[in-house]
């Protein structure tokens, strides 16, 4: 995958079905790099803000759907993001994509305000796939060093979901999300496969082709 079809994939998304928020994609990916522009993070991170449901996008998922490999294989669609946005923009964008789901875990486990801004829907799922953490658990989370970029990830994902909120255009939101990956396109060589750490232990993840 390279940035054209990713701006492909959000120019036809421009115009796609709502997820059940109420948001389509664009607005939601376009709200979630708006949160962060005005936090006053990197670029690196509005990116991640912009791309972290690039995988939900490529698989066709609406709303949190699970994920499967034709064969019937789990498939986490934030480490396939990850795995197709390091090649691209290095591990600055790719790491806080990656780790969404044990930032998740990681304010569900410690953040009671957190619980209660999260649907019912997010918490059920954490705990049946793959539970809290426990203290040592967070507190090791938090030491990894895109932790922290991953939680306000998360923290924005949360907050961006205002279904009256637009841009002033999808071109002009597309336009924003261009000059982004222009800017910090890596110079890493794109390659077949990326080995994503997840839960401490190495795990190389296949990337799917870019096209059917």
């Amino acid at each position: 995958m390279d940035r054209a079809e990713i701006l492909e994939l959000y120019a036809s998304a421009g115009s796609g079905p709502p997820l059940p928020t109420g948001l389509n994609r664009v607005q939601h990916a376009w709200q979630c790099a708006r949160l962060a522009r005005n936090a006053g993070a990197a670029p690196s991170l509005q990116l991640a803000a912009w791309l972290h449901e690039l995988g939900e996008l490529r698989l066709g998922l609406n709303g949190g759907a699970p994920a499967a490999t034709p064969d019937g294989e789990a498939v986490d669609p934030a480490q396939l993001s990850a795995a197709w946005l390091e090649p691209l923009f290095g591990p600055a964008v790719a790491e806080p994509v990656a780790l969404q789901a044990a930032a998740r875990r990681c304010l569900a486990s410690t953040k009671a305000d957190f619980r209660r801004r999260v649907p019912a829907g997010w918490l059920a799922r954490i705990e049946h796939e793959c539970g809290l953490q426990t203290p040592l658990e967070a507190r090791a989370f938090l030491q990894r060093p895109f932790a922290p970029r991953a939680i306000r990830l998360c923290l924005w994902d949360v907050e961006a979901q205002d279904p009256g909120l637009w841009p002033p255009s999808i071109d002009a939101a597309l336009d924003t999300l261009r000059r982004l990956m222009w800017l910090l396109q890596s110079s890493v060589p794109l390659r077949a496969s990326v080995l994503m750490p997840r839960a401490g232990v190495g795990r190389r993840l296949t990337v799917l082709p870019a096209r059917a």
